[in-house]
This record gives structure tokens, C-alpha cells and sequence, in this order.
């Protein structure tokens, strides 16, 4: 005897195989989505990182031709060029330290293209840059090496 009754095994089967499948593309989505959030991040970290070790560089670069009364057009904008792109990556605790050192740099500038530069202003020079590398090491969570 023939019955043409309803297969429910087979319904049931197929239901959790598309329920599986569902469940599955879902899941790896979700995984693929924290993977790509953690890469931007991990990349963006890495341009600030870049960006403030160049821009420190090229303020310690600039400066140093006006300690002996040199001027470097190539170093002053490389400096300014920094800048710019600091601006664009900083947070506010970091942004306000880059304008104190752009400042200081200024009044450096300022006063090398007049005279001998006062050995008061190189020291707080120094002090700004410090105080900037440690706000970018703070924003980056960068510990400092206890070795």
C-alpha cells in the first residue's frame, strides 16, 4: 500500500539545514565585521603613530637649523606639512600639546631670524616636545619601557 502522506522528517531536515545555514552566515558575518573594526582600528593607530614620531622629528629638525642661525625652507614646511596631518589624526589632549609646539617653534623661528636664540626657549622647547610625546603615548596606550 502507497501513502502520499506528508514527509515530516524530511521537512524538519531541511528547515534545520536552512536554519543551520542562516545561523552560520550570520555568525561568520559578525566575526568578519569585528575583524575589519579591530584592522581599522589597528591601521589608524599606526598612521597616528607615524605621524607624531614624523611630526616631533620634523619639529627637532626645523629647530635645530635655527639654533645655528640656518633657515631650511624645506624643514620649516616639512614641519608645517606635519602639522596639518596632525590635525587631522589627534584628539584634543594631543592637539593641544601640537599647538603649544607649533607655537614654541614660531617664537623660535622668530627669534632666530633676529639674534642668538635665547638658551631659555630651547629648553622649553624640549620641555613641549616632551610633554607632546607623552600625550601621544598616553592616547596610543604606549607604556613607557621599565626595562
Amino acid at each position: 500500500m502507497v501513502t502520499y502522506g506528508i514527509n515530516w522528517v524530511a521537512i524538519v531536515g531541511i528547515i534545520g539545514t536552512l536554519a543551520g545555514v542562516c545561523v552560520g552566515a550570520f555568525v561568520t558575518w559578525k566575526i568578519q565585521e569585528r575583524q575589519f573594526k579591530h584592522s581599522d582600528a589597528t591601521r589608524f593607530q599606526k598612521d597616528r603613530l607615524d605621524t607624531y614620531a614624523q611630526y616631533t622629528g620634523a619639529a627637532n629638525l626645523a629647530v635645530s637649523y635655527w639654533i645655528v642661525n640656518q633657515q631650511n625652507p624645506d624643514a620649516t614646511e616639512k614641519f608645517i606639512d606635519l602639522f596639518e596631518r596632525v590635525r587631522l589624526v589627534a584628539t584634543d589632549e594631543v592637539m593641544k600639546h601640537a599647538n603649544l609646539l607649533h607655537e614654541k617653534f614660531g617664537e623660535i623661528q622668530r627669534l632666530g631670524s633676529e639674534t642668538k636664540i635665547p638658551e631659555k626657549n630651547l629648553l622649553e622647547f624640549n620641555l613641549i616636545v616632551g610633554n607632546f610625546v607623552n600625550a601621544a603615548r598616553n592616547e596610543l596606550r604606549i607604556r613607557e619601557n621599565n626595562s
